[in-house]
């Protein structure tokens, strides 16, 4: 006889009984010094630009480190090695003067880079880019002078054979505008550059009087590998068998690099100093640690590499709370996951209900013993109800401690015009620490209750890969087929774009974020902090070589005959994917009419390449790629009808397009 036995298997957590202690909220709160938190703000700020890499991160860094050890805390620099862009160059030649200008953020790998002696063209001014008259001007061959925001109409200046595109600074960036300015996917060669209002006058002037006038574009920007740091500030309890992690990040974001002045995240990091000083002025029961990272806008990077640094120590951390105080908002909002790794398991779990538990009833002790109203006007973060879109998300650090199994929440100053967050526009005139007093003050006090409680351990793991859990290591090899020798050879310098597909999750080609890694001399790449591959979502991998970054990509993604997968199901710690690239010739195709129809194609485009003297779609070398970006419009992930198709140069090919519909099940 056989028995058939069902088990429910569940995680076994060690769980102690809380004991919270009672919070002096007036104490507390009249510690804090807002003068002070405006000073470290104004001095962050005075830095510059801190986008990643930029000399005003390292500044920031160095102001972290030197308060912490000020205030008493064991403080030390963190360093790892990331992909970034590095802006070099970028100007317009006229009339032989150099008129100063900013590069855009890459169009995926492709950071447009001109050659050395730049492109040449006749400038165009156009106001309305949704309604050209392509009759009116001359446009073959041009340069395009145009307003900021225009959308993503500047695209359809690639289809009618425009050089490049000058945006004119529009004084108030704002983050939808900032989003549609550059692919996600795409590595289009079209350089786009932004021009101040101020030295634009020349150029106005020019056209009016000549009509028509001949420039030179220059620019250069680069991915390359940097070493950037998290800054580590550490407070040793008077019991200390556990430890509370406060996280945010000190640099900043912005589609232009060379223009990320970032004064929101300065607010965080002018928060996260004062809550410091108070926890080393008043000693506290458990551990802390004050965790300042870097790469935030290169898909949360510091955090990533500093959980991956410090693994095995994060059983003994059975929260962390991140400060997402941005000086924009004036309500509380306690949110528990985010855009970027979208992991809602824990809150399903119910893991961390002690910790929502706790800061409810606080919250009511707050209220009475203050004479005043403390809530959060949201306890959670839905994904549901918040799909990421063009002009707003949450993205934090706190994130990435979910994904290993931990307990973690951000304190976020909600509500607020706050378009401008992550953008040229994110100065310091438009925050204000006051303003968002709420949140301050509720952080500060679930401070003091988490440091001097003894608190439930709900942590899992950490776990590297277990079920739901997971925080991954990927290595990978970006290699070309040889096809007289009969091997694959490394192909040094590549870039390699990451990301999830199938779940509409925003891990990889995300709004402001993205996963790209360049390999080193050997093809050789490591990416950490990956989640299983969950549902039916597996991670792409596709591999790249732009160099000299001068023109078009030089190889593209082989899926071709010889070719290793770009996808792969991923729920090991360690796994090692084999990447193919071959050297390619570029096809940029921008809204495919369906010929009976004579109307641009709609729902989802295939294309399918074939051998042009045999029909045969056994190619031995292709890719093609579509532009998505994981925002949603109307409920679903947007999807542009714009694509790219890489052959092989010298030979012949055809291209089928397919229009797929796709119906429900029923």
């Amino acid at each position: 006889m056989i028995l058939l036995i069902s088990l429910s298997i569940a995680y076994v957590v060690k769980t102690e009984a809380i004991q919270e202690v009672e919070v002096p909220y007036k104490q507390v709160i009249s510690s804090i010094n807002y003068d002070r938190i405006n000073e470290h703000v104004e001095k962050i700020c005075s830095f510059g630009n801190r986008f990643p890499g930029a000399s005003g991160c390292e500044r920031t860094a160095e102001y972290i480190l030197n308060k912490f050890k000020e205030y008493g805390l064991e403080a030390t620099l963190e360093e790892y090695e990331e992909t970034t862009i590095v802006p070099y160059e970028a100007k317009i030649i006229f009339d032989g003067e150099e008129i100063r200008c900013y590069s855009l953020l890459p169009n995926g790998v492709e950071t447009c880079t001109t050659p050395a002696e730049g492109i040449e063209g006749h400038l165009v001014y156009i106001e309305n880019l949704k309604k050209i008259n392509v009759t009116k001007y001359n446009l073959d061959g041009s340069i395009v002078l145009t307003e900021f925001n225009v959308g993503k109409e500047w695209v359809k200046l690639v289809d009618l054979g425009v050089k490049g595109v000058i945006f004119i600074d529009p004084g108030n960036y704002t983050l939808i505008e900032c989003n549609r300015k550059y692919l996600a996917m795409l590595p289009l060669d079209f350089p786009r550059l932004v021009i101040s209002r101020e030295n634009v006058k020349k150029l106005m002037e020019a056209i009016a009087e000549k009509g028509e006038v001949k420039i030179r574009i220059i620019n250069k920007m680069e991915y390359e590998n940097r070493k950037l740091v998290n800054v580590v500030g550490k407070i040793k309890g008077t019991e200390g068998y556990q430890t509370v992690i406060f996280v945010t990040h000190f640099d900043s974001w912005s589609v232009i690099p060379e223009n990320a002045p970032g004064a929101s995240s300065a607010v965080k990091v002018g928060v996260l100093l004062e809550l410091a000083k108070y926890l080393s002025e008043n000693k506290p029961v458990n551990n802390v640690i004050f965790l300042a990272c870097s790469g935030h806008g290169l898909g949360l990077s510091g955090v990533r590499h500093y959980i991956d640094r410090h693994f095995n120590e994060l059983r003994d951390v059975p929260v962390v709370i991140g400060i997402e105080i941005c000086g924009y908002g004036k309500e509380a909002a306690m949110y528990d996951t985010g855009n970027f790794y979208a992991f809602e398991v824990t809150r399903k779990s119910q893991r961390d209900r002690w910790l929502k538990n706790m800061v409810r009833l606080m919250l009511e002790d707050m209220s009475e013993k203050l004479g005043e109203k403390y809530e959060l006007i949201e306890s959670e973060y839905s994904l549901a109800e918040h799909p990421p879109s063009e002009g707003r998300y949450f993205i934090s650090e706190m994130e990435a401690f979910l994904a290993y199994g931990g307990i973690a929440s951000a304190i976020v100053d909600a509500g607020g015009e706050r378009e401008f967050i992550e953008t040229p526009s994110d100065t310091i005139d438009k925050v204000s620490v006051e303003r968002s007093k709420k949140a301050v003050e509720i952080l500060f006090a679930l401070a003091y209750k988490l440091v001097n409680s003894t608190l439930p351990n709900e942590v899992i793991g950490p776990e590297r890969a277990s079920g739901d859990y997971g925080f991954m290591r990927v290595r990978g090899n970006v290699t070309v087929y040889n096809i007289s020798r009969d091997e694959y050879e490394p192909l040094p310098n590549a870039i390699v774009m990451i990301g999830e597909i199938g779940t509409g999750t925003t891990l990889g080609p995300a709004p402001l974020f993205s996963l790209i890694k360049k390999t080193d001399e050997n093809g050789y790449f490591e990416v950490v902090g990956l989640v299983p591959s969950r549902g039916g979502m597996v991670y792409g991998f596709a591999p790249f070589l732009d160099e000299p970054s001068e023109g078009p990509v030089d190889y593209a993604p082989d899926w071709g005959m010889y070719s290793f997968p770009g996808m792969y199901s991923i729920r090991d710690d360690g796994y090692h994917v084999m990447l193919t690239a071959f050297k390619c010739g570029s096809i940029f195709l921008y809204n495919v009419l369906d010929p009976a129809a004579r109307q641009m194609m709609l729902g989802t485009i295939q294309i399918i390449v074939l051998r042009h003297e045999t029909q045969d779609p056994s190619v031995e070398a292709f890719s093609t790629m579509m532009d998505m970006k994981a925002y949603t419009r109307g409920g679903g992930t947007e999807v542009e009808q714009w694509r790219m198709v890489f052959l092989e140069e010298g030979k012949r090919y055809d291209l089928l397009i397919v229009n797929v519909y796709l119906r429900p099940c029923t």
